[in-house]
């Protein structure tokens, strides 16, 4: 549990709920715990981020009076903006006017499904620090369970950026051996991505 503690805290600052988070976040880890099986090759903090995250959402939507209060305060600065401006609002004027955290305001409208503020809004939400982080952590992870190898031709691709030829010669193989390597490799990393996820 202390192990994860750092993890649960660092998730739960993504919501403007982030006590009910934490908390719901640390039961979430008592369930993933007796659910974990450490034959999988995962590692239990890997393994632990979605159950927390659920939970936390789950939290959200458990204190639907709050949600409805910042979600009706989101819709009616939004409809004075698209009034006011001809044009649809952005995230950071509705975060400004409405004093939530862009990340609130995109999962407010996700979990409104008849009121959608729009994709063309949702996608002008910023990463936040805390999202990067978790990306990075997530995707070490991955890179972790692959064999050598595909570690070292992804870090001969991506890394220093060599050219399928000059990484089939560095690796002893054929260019076309190189190009099949990497698409199983990439396509084998976004299939465990949508598991850790």
């Amino acid at each position: 549990m202390e192990a994860v503690t750092p993890l649960c805290i660092s998730l739960s600052r993504r919501f403007s709920w982030q006590e009910d988070a934490r908390q719901s976040g640390f039961e979430a880890v008592l369930h993933a715990l007796a659910a974990f099986d450490p034959a999988r090759g995962v590692r239990f903090a890997t393994y632990a981020v979605p159950w927390m995250l659920g939970a936390m959402k789950k939290a959200g939507r458990n204190g639907s009076w709050r949600m409805q209060r910042d979600l009706h305060a989101v819709m009616r600065v939004e409809e004075h903006i698209r009034m006011r401006e001809m044009r649809p609002a952005t995230v950071q004027e509705l975060s400004a006017e409405t004093g939530l955290p862009p990340s609130d305001i995109a999962w407010l409208t996700e979990m409104n499904q008849g009121k959608r503020l729009g994709d063309d809004v949702i996608g002008e939400v910023p990463d936040t620090a805390q999202d990067k982080w978790m990306d990075r952590f997530l995707l070490r992870d991955m890179l972790a369970r692959l064999p050598e190898g595909e570690r070292a031709l992804l870090h001969l691709r991506y890394v220093k950026q060599v050219k399928q030829k000059e990484a089939a010669d560095l690796l002893h193989t054929s260019q076309s051996g190189i190009s099949r390597m990497e698409h199983q490799v990439l396509t084998r990393l976004r299939a465990m991505w949508q598991e850790d996820i």
